[in-house]
């Protein structure tokens, strides 16, 4: 099995590269890691497809909710955790209580990090099993 993929985008390159190393360790995951938002949009636009984008809200070029749209347009079923040190957001708080999204609040425990990672990639899990099912019984009516 693949190894699930990762984007962080995120404009402090110190926390950039601690996260990078984190998250390296073990090789759980493949890792794309930038500091704009416009590189990490041409990264997707040239095949990447991260499972899940982990991304700083105010970043130079983009803020994290303009970066999400940009993706998901590129890979619809991106699952998003954005990290923020402003929690007054409602933009942020509107996303993150729909589900949408997964809200960290800055300074962000690693644990809190990759249980939240692990929990997006789960909800990726999930849904892909739920738009799967109909195309295997429609699949079933043709046998």
């Amino acid at each position: 099995m693949d190894r699930p993929k990762l984007l962080i985008v995120e404009d402090a390159e110190d926390l950039l590269d601690v996260w990078t190393s984190l998250l390296g360790m073990g090789e759980k995951y493949t890792i794309r890691a930038v500091a704009q938002g416009t590189t990490a949009v041409e990264i997707v636009e040239s095949g990447y497809r991260p499972d899940v984008l982990i991304t700083d809200y105010f970043l130079g070029d983009l803020t994290g909710l303009e970066l999400v749209e940009k993706v998901r347009r590129l890979v619809p079923g991106v699952e998003v955790i954005v990290a923020t040190g402003n929690h007054d957001n409602r933009a942020l708080t509107e996303q993150a209580g729909r589900g949408d999204i997964r809200l960290l609040i800055k300074p962000v425990r690693f644990d809190d990090l990759t249980a939240s990672i692990e929990e997006r990639l789960q909800r990726r899990s999930e849904l892909t099993a739920t738009h799967e099912r109909p195309r295997l019984a429609q699949g079933g009516k043709h046998s």
